[in-house]
């Protein structure tokens, strides 16, 4: 009790300190805040324990607080310690660890889905500043679009749109003498204007790019010599911007190097596949057509049909027709991806160039299969152009038509058995 005064005596004393003498402001008015202080000092003595009894009750918790933590892991813990068993409390850690870690076809697929990405975006990049060069050449050269008068394409009474033959044949003619700039050979270039810019020979050493990058993955270039560049100069017409193609090329060298090693990795990892030995003896298929299917389709087993891959890689038939890229509500059913697409239209041309041999005019042979998929192709070619023959309801399928439509039949066979090929080697 003693101590308890004391300690309320010192609190009183800071209090005092703290705040305005109660006594010598008496005076004030009630509802000043000095009051208020003086106020709280008579509180604080009359409530504040002393550091004595602080201290006791502090020692106090801490011995309660001990006894409340042991009651409470003697209640958790298990009657008998085994190391082999887990506790009760971690029952959901032990299931999940019961989980088998990833297979490795499943890292695998992994791999070749985030190269694959990487491959598609090296791919953009040439594309997009090789496009931008020629437009810009393009510019050079006096081209402007046809449009109408509210600046959209123009139309015929049927409402197709107008062909710009003369503008295809331009772009076409800038893209052919844009890639024999970069390869070296612009004399070849056999333009009809002879009477443009000459190149300059010390531009062309400096700026010349690399020689693209062979399989193999070697990066040995060679540079233009200043006597070839000097010999070659006055084949290029006037719009040919020949330190602005070599710069092009130059920074497209950066992603065609990319492209090249991300293609060499996805190779190898694609010859580690259960199915790859079957997919080998397949001609024209290539290793790197294995890693871009599964890299853009995952696991070809988890499929539930033949169907639901073919609509993955852009070869469904969807309400009686192709798939392909639509507006509106019909969007969502088609699920069509047009750079999915193009990968297995690679795919479809070197496995059409492999199976399916062409006519020879001074040997006498004619076209036909030289594989299994070759076979597809010629049949569906086959029927398709038998049947065009007795339509008259609606205009007749061009040859073009019925080559693109033979070749995604053809395709389609091989897809599906690849399907087959996965699931009995899994």
């Amino acid at each position: 009790m003693f101590d308890q005064i004391e300690g309320q005596g010192r609190v009183a004393e800071q209090a005092m300190f703290r705040t305005p003498s109660c006594r010598t402001r008496k005076g004030a008015a009630s509802n000043s805040p000095i009051e208020g202080q003086c106020r709280f000092a008579e509180q604080a003595n009359k409530l504040a324990p002393s550091p004595r009894v602080r201290e006791r009750r502090a020692d106090q918790s801490s011995e309660v607080g001990q006894s409340s933590h042991a009651e409470q892991a003697t209640d958790r813990a298990p009657a008998s310690l085994d190391i082999n068993q887990p506790a009760e409390g971690h029952k959901g850690v032990a299931e999940q660890a019961r989980v088998p870690p990833p297979s490795p076809v499943d890292t695998i697929i992994e791999e070749l889905a985030s190269l694959q990405r990487q491959r598609r975006f090296a791919i953009k990049t040439q594309s997009r500043i090789d496009r931008s060069l020629e437009a810009f050449l393009a510019q050079l050269a006096g081209y402007r679009p046809k449009v109408a008068e509210d600046g959209s394409k123009l139309t015929d009474a049927s409402g197709k749109p107008i062909e710009d033959k003369d503008g295809k044949k331009l772009w076409a003619e800038i893209g052919r003498v844009r890639r024999l700039v970069e390869a070296g050979k612009p004399s070849e270039a056999k333009a009809t204007e002879r009477a443009g810019q000459q190149w300059n020979a010390e531009q062309a050493i400096v700026l010349a790019p690399a020689r693209k990058p062979s399989r193999k993955g070697s990066r040995e270039g060679q540079s233009i010599h200043a006597e070839q560049a000097s010999s070659l100069a006055p084949s290029l017409p006037h719009w040919a911007n020949v330190p602005m193609i070599l710069t092009s090329a130059h920074s497209r060298r950066i992603w065609d190097h990319m492209r090249a090693d991300t293609e060499k990795q996805m190779i190898a990892i694609a010859k580690q596949l259960p199915v790859y030995p079957w997919w080998k003896a397949i001609k024209g298929a290539g290793d790197l057509g294995l890693a871009i299917i599964v890299g853009e389709s995952g696991d070809l087993g988890s499929y539930r049909s033949k169907s639901a891959l073919w609509k993955r890689l852009g070869l469904a038939v969807i309400d009686g027709g192709r798939q392909r890229k639509v507006a509106g509500e019909a969007a969502m059913t088609h699920g069509y991806a047009p750079s999915r697409r193009a990968e297995v239209w690679t795919l479809a041309d070197s496995l059409f160039k492999h199976q399916w041999r062409g006519a020879d005019e001074e040997t006498g042979r004619v076209a036909g299969p030289s594989g299994p998929y070759g076979e597809y192709y010629g049949r569906r070619k086959t029927y398709l152009t038998e049947r065009e023959r007795g339509v008259n309801e609606r205009e007749p399928w061009s040859a073009k038509h019925i080559d693109n439509d033979a070749r995604r039949y053809m395709t389609k066979a091989l897809i599906r058995d690849l399907r087959a090929a996965w699931r009995a080697a899994s």
